[in-house]
């Protein structure tokens, strides 16, 4: 995230080149090598998963409007998730990943979309009607989408790890990691939607 904050994007290749070495180094000075090839891969995995998806959040910050954009990208994430879960616990039929998030369903899907899309519509134009609306829709669009992978990723990986959730530190939610899975994931898409628009 240092980096990223200095040299912007080339940040990232930095902090990447670091784990992706150091972990190399790390593995050939230990003299217990076993399982080389799955301990740099979830080196690998948990770097590219916390830190450099992260630090997207700083390279949004920077770009023009980069502080509504931010808000823009972490309460579309956050709100289209909360809708999910209330339209999907109504009227959710039909499952998506019953074997991966049993809960997860189709109409949840639609309702997150359609949150995401509203407060992104409400927020540009209440908060900061230089935003185009239009664009701010397409933000929230985007990242209810990404972070919806997201939490099917975490889901994932926790049922293959055989865990509820990734901690105990916040009561009742679990880890820290298992309330910003779909912002860590809609970060980089907000960012290649903000600059691509």
């Amino acid at each position: 995230a240092g980096a990223t904050w200095r040299v912007g994007y080339l940040g990232q290749v930095l902090g990447m080149l670091v784990i992706m070495l150091g972990s190399g180094l790390w593995m050939l000075v230990d003299p217990d090598r076993d399982d080389a090839l799955v301990r740099l891969g979830v080196t690998s995995l948990l770097g590219l998963w916390m830190p450099f998806l992260g630090s997207f959040a700083i390279l949004i910050a920077g770009l023009e409007d980069g502080r509504f954009a931010l808000l823009l990208v972490i309460a579309c994430t956050a709100m289209a998730d909360i809708g999910a879960y209330a339209v999907g616990s109504q009227v959710g039929r039909h499952k998506i990943a019953p074997r991966l998030s049993p809960n997860k369903s189709w109409e949840g899907l639609v309702g997150g979309l359609v949150v995401a899309a509203l407060v992104g519509w409400g927020l540009a134009t209440w908060l900061f009607p230089e935003f185009d609306d239009g664009r701010a829709v397409l933000v929230g669009l985007a990242c209810a989408v990404a972070g919806f992978g997201g939490d099917l990723f975490e889901s994932m990986v926790k049922r293959d790890l055989g865990i509820k959730d990734f901690g105990s530190l916040l009561p009742g939610h679990g880890g820290v990691l298992d309330r910003v899975d779909a912002i860590l994931a809609a970060l980089p898409v907000g960012y290649l939607v903000l600059v691509m628009t």
